[in-house]
């Protein structure tokens, strides 16, 4: 094993073994810089683990990064895998049709984020449960940074349930579904390619082979229900903020609200 990855694996006992609750305690001095201390609201041991994953990532020279949601409900949201890229305009998950033909009708698909079409919502959905991906991207010159604007996008109606064509024989489950977010004009470069796993109380962004600047990171703050990834390089940014909703009476309800 590399000495320098023989040094980070170290490491995930200092981290690790601090006490693992949410932050509430001054921060250790000792505490490799990296290390980072849980802001209020965020439990520090997925602050600590993610930071030693990442760590340990990037020794390979590639990202990881999750997001842990403060629910534990049994309800029975989407779990798969994507193929998750970004190269010149475009955004894309590529979504295996096998996953779409389960019993709860699982399907993806995007709609608009609003009327100035400054973000797009890629959604995860099945009959009880989706989870609500936000999309925006953002571009740096010096200190300044602007948004991008995505290509226009219908608005769906949110309270009813999309649903997708079932795969009428195994030969359909064959292959794969391309979901994707064009931006227009982006001028600084923003490429990646890595996998988005999709878990009962996860969402776990693994980039590989990136270039070295590129860095990511997560937030999973259960006082303000925040729970977001940032892909970013040093000239430009993509944020996803997520949200989980459940299913009731007809229409769609924040699962965070509580």
């Amino acid at each position: 094993m590399p000495q320098k990855v023989l040094g980070i694996v170290g490491a995930v006992f200092i981290g690790l073994l601090i006490d693992g609750s949410r932050a509430s305690a001054e921060p250790d001095a000792d505490v490799l810089s990296w290390l980072r201390q849980p802001a209020p609201g965020e439990d520090a041991l997925v602050v600590r683990r993610n930071a030693v994953m990442n760590k340990m990532a990037e020794a390979r020279n590639n990202r990881v990064t999750i997001v842990k949601f403060d629910d534990d409900t049994e309800t029975k949201c989407p779990t798969l895998a994507n193929l998750f890229f970004s190269a010149g305009g475009k955004l894309e998950w590529v979504t295996p049709n096998i996953s779409l033909s389960d019993a709860a009708k699982t399907t993806v698909y995007l709609e608009g984020g609003g009327p100035e079409d400054k973000s797009a919502d890629f959604v995860i959905q099945n009959t009880f449960c989706r989870y609500v991906l936000t999309v925006k991207r953002y571009e740096r010159d010096g200190e300044v940074e602007k948004e991008v604007l995505v290509r226009h996008i219908p608005k769906i109606h949110r309270n009813e349930i999309s649903k997708s064509r079932a795969p009428a024989d195994r030969d359909e489950k064959i292959g794969y579904r391309e979901t994707v977010v064009r931006f227009l004009n982006p001028s600084k470069p923003l490429d990646f390619t890595g996998i988005a796993i999709l878990a009962p109380t996860t969402i776990t962004v693994f980039l590989a082979n990136t270039e070295k600047d590129l860095k990511v990171a997560s937030e999973s703050n259960f006082l303000t229900r925040t729970y977001k990834i940032e892909i970013k390089n040093a000239q430009a940014a993509l944020r996803i903020s997520i949200n989980r909703e459940i299913y009731s009476n007809g229409q769609w309800v924040n699962a965070f609200n509580k």
